[in-house]
């Protein structure tokens, strides 16, 4: 099961740390019922009745409570009232052991398969049939979309379920559940992408795609759906993850995955959701979380990748893409198409540096000098509809920008109103075609999206690095997570 948790992360993104005005964690002196022997439930439930009139007096509401994991309840303060004077009263409450602000998190092939030799573990449990056979696989992020086809199955369904938002419980998916701070929650559904591609990664049925059968890790395990991000464009208060989290152990999940994280802040002993990830970990529950996107820099793995129990997964990139691409003699390259996309075009290459030393196109260049040519443009200074207008000016029939040293992956540029055939390729790429320039090298841009091979195992400049916060060694796995095809 080792080698199959490898793609439980992808697409993390790294979150700021903004708070959530008014509302607040406010953690209780008992130890969670989970950290209890039998019968001691009760008492963690007793002060919590107990805690809930003591807030009450300060003027203040409990939204929500949490027992499990942690021994905390989620508390909204008066709007008329100074959140600094609102916390002073909750913290001075006998029995609180600390209080502090809820704090919003962020989102974070064929191919994929082979290179963390899945299609190997299968072989170990007697063939894909088997895989992840009875395993429940909790999901913490945007929802999961019931109706994808790799989430239909004939799985008998087990006692006791399904749970939660049975509308949105079907086939494989066993649990259900949204959250919210205020007002009714929404449908646990997905209606982003994010938390269906990552499930599907994990346990997603072998679907034919429009580019061939595609296949989660585990597709004979069930799955659980904890939607912690109530509106596409909203973060996911740590408030609502420590709901996911509680009920996900109460749901009886198996694996949590976490494909989400924030700021680099506190160690782990003071990070509440680091610490009910660890009693999540005690409790036999494989838990996986995803280091976040803010590398290439050192000591940026932010919280909860921080759990030391966890699995914190770092991101590599794919063994091939379904994209956009430059062709140049026999070699295909990735290359991001402009946000106007275009059409195919093919002519000798010319760099700009040739009549602009900096080679960055934000000035006016020689009327002629780039006539009939694909020009070839560093980035940076001026923006991209300044830089295409005036190679295509200087007569460019298309234009290829290369990405600087300093932020070496590609993007889709957006280009305005500027109508020249473009597109984008990374630092190392952008240099070997310079190098093909100095020859005026023939190159296409293709803009049909089809199958580009690009270097497998090798780490995405965006995948966080570590050490952690208090100086341990994380991550421990790395994990394709970028380019995946679901």
């Amino acid at each position: 099961m080792t080698r199959l948790l490898l793609l439980l992360v992808c697409f993390a993104t790294f979150l700021g740390a903004a708070t959530v005005p008014g509302y607040y964690i406010v953690e209780l002196s008992e130890q969670p019922a989970m950290a209890k022997e039998g019968g001691r439930a009760a008492a963690v439930a007793s002060e919590q009745e107990r805690m809930r009139s003591a807030v009450a007096s300060t003027g203040a509401e409990v939204v929500a409570a949490v027992s499990l994991a942690a021994n905390a309840l989620i508390v909204k303060t008066a709007e008329s009232e100074d959140d600094s004077v609102a916390r002073a009263r909750l913290e001075a409450l006998p029995g609180v052991l600390r209080v502090r602000p809820v704090r919003t998190y962020r989102r974070l092939l064929d191919t994929a398969l082979p290179i963390h030799a899945v299609t190997d573990a299968w072989q170990a449990v007697g063939g894909r049939q088997n895989a992840g056979r009875g395993v429940r696989i909790g999901i913490v992020d945007t929802g999961i979309d019931s109706t994808h086809p790799g989430f239909q199955s004939d799985l008998p369904v087990p006692s006791g379920f399904p749970r939660g938002d049975t509308a949105a419980a079907a086939g494989k998916i066993i649990v259900a559940r949204s959250y919210s701070l205020t007002g009714t929650p929404p449908t646990a559904n997905d209606v982003e992408g994010h938390g269906t591609s990552v499930a599907f990664v994990a346990a997603g049925s072998p679907t034919v795609s429009p580019r061939g059968e595609i296949s989660g890790a585990a597709p004979q395990a069930y799955l659980g759906n904890y939607k912690v991000f109530p509106s596409p464009d909203s973060g996911a208060p740590d408030a609502l993850i420590l709901r996911a989290i509680d009920d996900a152990i109460a749901d009886g999940m198996d694996i949590l995955n976490l494909s989400l994280g924030g700021d680099v802040a506190d160690p782990p002993d003071d990070d509440i959701l680091a610490r009910a990830l660890e009693r999540a970990t005690a409790a036999g529950i494989i838990v996986v979380v995803a280091v976040g996107n803010a590398g290439p820099d050192p000591n940026t793995i932010g919280s909860p990748a921080t759990t030391r129990s966890a699995i914190s997964v770092g991101s590599l990139g794919n063994g091939r893409v379904f994209s956009t691409s430059l062709v140049l003699g026999s070699r295909r390259i990735l290359a991001l198409a402009g946000s106007r996309g275009g059409t195919n075009v093919s002519a000798a290459l010319r760099d700009v540096a040739e009549l602009d030393p900096t080679g960055l196109a934000c000035v006016a260049l020689p009327s002629g000098g780039l006539q009939g040519r694909v020009a070839l443009i560093l980035r940076g200074t001026c923006t991209f509809e300044e830089k295409l207008n005036n190679v295509q000016t200087a007569g460019a029939v298309g234009a290829v920008v290369y990405t600087d040293e300093a932020r070496p992956e590609p993007i889709t540029m957006e280009v305005g109103a500027a109508r020249l055939p473009a597109m984008m390729t990374s630092f190392s790429d952008g240099l070997a075609v310079k190098a093909a320039a100095r020859s005026a090298q023939s190159v296409t841009l293709d803009f049909a999206v089809g199958e580009v091979p690009v270097a497998p195992n090798r780490v995405a400049s965006s995948s966080s690095r570590g050490p952690s916060v208090d100086l341990s060694i994380k991550p421990e796995l790395l994990a394709v997570g970028a380019s995946v095809y679901t």
